[in-house]
């Protein structure tokens, strides 16, 4: 059955979380996307909601906090589970005591090191932010914070991650980067894709 994944998108309810600079859309099956769409990376983290915590799918850019978001969202606890250790997924891991990601000596170097302000000052540049620097923001600051290791879970191709009544299994991508990782929701026949599906409006499939 052929479907158009992007229009979904498009059409799902719109919740107001305050902040402009997130865009959090419900989608099917207790999940929430928030969109950072007012960077150049447009990037999407998606919140899955199992019966006895939940998920989040990659922490976004670190511009703005996306814990404040996801309390709106949930009040169950909430894992972090990386799709990939690109700068503009792991930006708010630092809020969070628990992390899933793919077990590479690229992930532990990127998550315990953190990524300065010279690593990633080609993305603070205005020419990244079409509509001006959010307020609050220096540009001259940002930096991704590093994680200490005691807080990382190292997963497999082929784990299952248990939210309680939902079931999250590690499919293992490289290309989009070493440690690139798809989780497949078999129960809710959904697959999240992270950047291994490009742009990020493919973020699932039903009837698979």
């Amino acid at each position: 059955m052929a479907f158009n994944v992007k229009q979904i998108y498009k059409s799902a309810e719109v919740i107001d979380v305050g902040d402009k600079w997130f865009q959090v859309r419900k989608l099917p099956n207790d999940v929430y996307a928030i969109q950072e769409p007012h960077h150049q990376e447009d990037v999407i983290s998606f919140l899955i909601l199992g019966d006895e915590r939940a998920a989040l799918l990659d922490t976004g850019l670190g511009i703005k906090d996306i814990s404040t978001v996801v309390r709106q969202l949930t009040d169950l606890d909430v894992i972090v589970i990386n799709s990939h250790t690109h700068f503009d997924h792991v930006g708010d891991n630092h809020r969070y005591g628990e992390i899933y990601v793919y077990d590479h000596p690229n992930a532990l170097k990127w998550l315990t090191n953190g990524h300065s302000n010279e690593d990633i000052s080609f993305d603070a540049r205005a020419e990244a932010f079409p509509e001006g620097y959010p307020d609050g923001f220096d540009p001259d600051e940002y930096m991704i914070p590093p994680v200490s290791v005691d807080i990382i879970n190292w997963i497999q191709d082929g784990d299952v991650i248990d939210i309680g009544n939902r079931k999250l299994e590690v499919i293992y991508t490289p290309g989009h980067s070493v440690d690139s990782v798809m989780l497949l929701d078999r129960k809710n026949r959904s697959l999240f894709t992270g950047d291994t599906v490009c742009p990020g409006w493919l973020f699932a499939f039903s009837n698979l």
